[in-house]
């Protein structure tokens, strides 16, 4: 619902919104939480997107790093191995890109979502979804299901800087809505707001939302693929894993 957005400069001034709010515990909930748990401690997977760890780090986040496994068919994650790092660490927060991830280009499958998601809850993990890059699929397929759909205490963010232009830093943040207060006090302590200018813009490309994805997916296609055959001609001993998409 509109009262479960907040605007921001960007998808990572969102996550860094999230990110404060989320490790500003008050004692009692701590408490609650058991004195083993470490509130400022929030799992990433590595790799993952570079400017997002010094912003999850500016916002007083100790990071915990789960690796990505790679085989054959590319970058995956292994949910059971993800859940036991979770048991360890214990930490308060994660910040994941489910959605052609930042830099692999992975996309989590359907049928490990539901088990991510149970996983987070299991551990008491509260997770902020970059979808940034959700709606740039480039092989024509079956959107996949919003994590946000499958674990509702989750906080998503997300960007036009990826479809629209990367110089336009508007974003936004879809919260849980007993959490919306929090977090719009805890943002006062960042930034003031969205630049308004920038909001109208924003407003007026997406009238026309639907072409202006249609030609992105197909410029970056064209690009992805371009690149694929340099690659494929000049190295054809390497082996190439082609995202589909991102």
């Amino acid at each position: 619902d509109p009262d479960q957005i907040l605007i921001t400069s960007g998808a990572l001034g969102g996550a860094a919104i999230a990110v404060r709010a989320l490790l500003d515990v008050e004692p009692d909930e701590s408490a609650r939480r058991g004195g083993a748990r470490s509130t400022s401690r929030v799992l990433i997977e590595s790799p993952t997107y570079p400017n997002a760890i010094a912003t999850l780090e500016g916002a007083g986040a100790a990071l915990v790093t789960y690796p990505l496994e790679f085989g054959t068919q590319g970058h995956h994650w292994d949910i059971d191995a993800m859940e036991q790092l979770m048991g360890q660490t214990r930490p308060r927060s994660a910040y994941l890109i489910p959605d052609f991830h930042n830099p692999t280009g992975a996309l989590l499958p359907e049928a490990q979502r539901s088990e991510l998601a149970e996983a987070l809850r299991r551990h008491r993990v509260v997770p902020v979804f970059d979808e940034s890059l959700v709606e740039l699929e480039l092989e024509d397929g079956r959107m996949a299901t919003p994590m946000s759909a499958l674990i509702t205490d989750a906080v998503t963010v997300g960007s036009v800087s990826k479809i629209y232009w990367g110089g336009l830093r508007i974003g936004w943040m879809r919260i849980p809505r007993h959490r919306i207060g929090h977090f719009a006090s805890s943002r006062l302590g960042l930034d003031l707001g969205a630049p308004v200018l920038e909001q109208l813009v924003t407003v007026e490309l997406m009238s026309n939302h639907d072409a202006v994805v249609a030609d992105c997916r197909s410029r970056l296609r064209a690009a992805r693929d371009l690149l694929a055959a340099q690659v494929r001609s000049w190295l054809p001993e390497w082996k190439l894993i082609v995202p589909s998409g991102g």
